[in-house]
């Protein structure tokens, strides 16, 4: 079973059930290619997990929520980096057809 929704059956933290939800946001928001607020959601998701992490007092489940968080932040360094990519593309582009 997924070691969030675990987390969240147990859990009746608001801030833990917002941090999800969030989540959740912004994955639909990367689905429908709205990069900018997804990256937007996906790390104020994050860190709203975080907080709710350092309550957490069982050691292998925050373990596991921390595996799931960090795929997100890889998807979120993902992101980033393929819209600088497209930024840089578009500049060498442009200065190309000035010259």
């Amino acid at each position: 079973k997924n070691p969030i929704h675990e987390a969240l059956e147990r859990n009746e933290d608001k801030d833990f059930v917002k941090a999800i939800n969030t989540i959740k946001k912004a994955v639909e928001k990367d689905r429908e290619h709205d990069f900018d607020e997804a990256i937007k959601l996906y790390n104020f998701g994050i860190d709203l997990v975080l907080k709710c992490l350092k309550q957490n007092k069982n050691a292998s489940e925050r373990f596991e929520i921390a595996k799931k968080i960090d795929v997100y932040l890889k998807r979120v360094n993902y992101i980033t980096k393929c819209k600088n990519n497209q930024e840089l593309i578009n500049e060498i582009n442009s200065e190309s057809k000035v010259n």
